[in-house]
């Protein structure tokens, strides 16, 4: 049991490494890349960007961080129904 948990016979110790570098690094560059392909194409994503940063630079940080679990609530009630607009 103790080699499952450790990965040693279920995986190897260099696909998690890979994995883990395709997480932390090729990702998060994979999303900003697509984020600014997808403002270039559709205007709208652009104002709604703009809006956004215009919103948070108002707020204070307590403001700010008290919009986080007020957003995760709303994906959390209303997430399935956000499948049918998309």
């Amino acid at each position: 049991m103790i080699d499952f948990l450790t990965f040693k016979n279920f995986i190897s110790i260099d696909i998690l490494i890979i994995s883990y570098y395709i997480g932390a690094v090729v990702i998060p560059i994979l999303m900003w890349v697509s984020k600014a392909y997808l403002q270039r194409k559709f205007q709208i994503l652009d104002r709604v960007d703009s809006l956004l940063k215009s919103l948070f630079g108002r707020l204070s940080p307590k403001e700010e961080s008290s919009i986080y679990p007020i957003y995760g609530l709303y994906i959390y009630l209303y997430g399935d129904s956000l499948e049918n607009v998309l």
